[in-house]
């Protein structure tokens, strides 16, 4: 985690010397994750559906003409239940662990002007902890916890920044996050994100 915090702050640091504006300020939206993958049970694919979850954190943007740098840290949750039925029995099932996200990525303007309008790109880095499932059935309930992980992969988006104030702007962007696209092992399933997110930036 020290290592990302690093280079975010290098990233940011750099562009600062050659950019017209750096802007700065709080973010907060809603992740729709896909349905997790619980394995195969008496020749069933077996998934669990996952809520949509708030996240909430920080974004940066440098300012370069018709291509900005961004940089942003996010912190929400990934929970879900499911009742599954396995041969005869119904298995109640329930996940939820924290989510750290954090990215670095370029926005290319395709309509400058009082509302600029863009598409985007990001190298994601996701850290999950705490994670940990309760699986109930008729016989009992058992409690299961995960070690920590981290992914990296790739977001793509596009969105829209304006000004309200002078000294305020909204950003507005949607995103598909592949999060584990350059983590993924041989047999891990994808795990990928639909994330929206407004943020209020503040210039410095």
């Amino acid at each position: 985690m020290k290592k990302i915090l690093l280079i975010l702050t290098v990233f940011l640091l750099a562009g600062l010397l050659q950019a017209q504006t750096f802007r700065i300020g709080p973010s907060f939206g809603l992740s729709k994750q896909q349905d997790l993958s619980i394995g195969n049970v008496s020749g069933s694919d077996l998934s669990l559906g996952l809520d949509n979850d708030m996240h909430y954190g920080l974004t940066a943007k440098l300012d370069l003409h018709a291509i900005n740098l961004t940089a942003h840290i996010f912190k929400g949750k990934l929970s879900g239940k499911e009742s599954i039925a396995i041969m005869t029995n119904q298995v109640d099932v329930e996940y939820e662990a924290d989510l750290i996200s954090a990215g670095i990525g370029v926005e290319l303007t395709l309509i400058p002007g009082p509302v600029n309008v863009y598409v985007a790109g990001d190298f994601l880095f996701t850290f999950s902890s705490n994670g940990k499932a309760k699986t109930s059935n008729a016989f009992g309930t058992i409690e299961t916890t995960f070690d920590s992980g981290s992914d990296q992969g790739l977001g793509i988006g596009a969105g829209i920044d304006f000004k309200v104030l002078p000294l305020i702007d909204i950003d507005l962007t949607a995103r598909y996050n592949m999060n584990n696209m350059f983590s993924k092992e041989d047999g891990e399933v994808s795990w990928n994100t639909i994330e929206v997110t407004a943020t209020v930036l503040f210039p410095l």
